[in-house]
């Protein structure tokens, strides 16, 4: 047999033509596979070969287009490991903090300050914990009445002074003692009157601020929080005069009984 002038034997040209299939066919699995994918291709079975057509009973599969990956779509195999890792690391942190708990390592005395990671923390869940509950808290509309101004300066004097101070006076020893420090209340300050009226009622946990709503009725809790309202704006001597002014409360005008 002659092809282009050259002599090529009958067996010769069957060879060659049998290879050129072989390469035709092969062609695709020859080429880059995404990782954990690639290598399972061809031991899926004809009908789930990604463009494989099955051919009659009989003949041959030929390859109508090479196996791309999908776009967006990672490998089932990339998945579950990337879940595993994710699992593995949480796992990881949660025994690491509780060993730490346990072994007793962060130190929680009042005059040792948290460390700002833990700081910013729990003043994060306070706010929010604060904001959320006061939110449907109805305010009344008369803080800025005189009579309840007046009544409140009395029981800020007795209840809040000792700790969040007033006009004109210095820092006490339980000021200088509580961690955190108690928020100095003559100062402006970005809490709602409903949201101090929850935080004196129900009081903050392992800050030193107590529920006086256990022992307090709310319509005297609001005039405190009337007062709180009206303090950034006295000067000591103002102060003094509303306290000297505000009527006398007994004690069993306003205790409940514990339930």
């Amino acid at each position: 047999m002659r092809a282009f002038g050259v002599y090529v034997s009958p067996a010769g040209a069957a060879l060659k033509s049998a290879t050129a299939e072989q390469l035709a066919r092969l062609s695709h699995f020859l080429k880059p596979r995404p990782p954990f994918r690639g290598f399972l291709v061809p031991l899926l079975p004809l009908q789930r070969r990604p463009g494989l057509q099955v051919p009659p009973q009989g003949s041959r599969a030929t390859s109508t287009a090479p196996w791309r990956p999908r776009r967006n779509q990672l490998p089932r195999w990339s998945a579950i490991g990337g879940w595993g890792l994710v699992t593995g690391s949480l796992l990881v942190l949660l025994s690491v903090a509780a060993v730490g708990i346990y072994a007793g390592l962060y130190n929680i005395a009042a005059d040792v300050p948290h460390t700002r990671p833990v700081s910013w923390l729990f003043e994060t869940v306070r706010d929010r914990s604060v904001a959320t509950r006061a939110r449907d808290i109805v305010v009344p509309n008369d803080l800025d009445d005189a009579n309840r101004i007046s009544k409140g300066a009395g029981q800020y004097a007795e209840m809040c002074s000792g700790c969040h101070l007033a006009p004109g006076m210095k820092r006490t020893e339980i000021n200088r003692g509580l961690y955190p420090r108690p928020p100095e209340l003559r100062r402006q300050t970005d809490l709602t009157p409903a949201e101090q009226f929850w935080i004196v009622k129900h009081g903050i946990k392992m800050t030193g601020m107590p529920a006086w709503g256990v022992t307090h009725d709310d319509e005297l809790l609001w005039d405190v929080v009337a007062f709180v309202q009206k303090l950034p704006e006295l000067t000591p001597e103002q102060y003094q005069t509303l306290v000297k002014n505000a009527p006398k409360y007994e004690d069993h005008e306003h205790n409940r009984e514990d339930q």
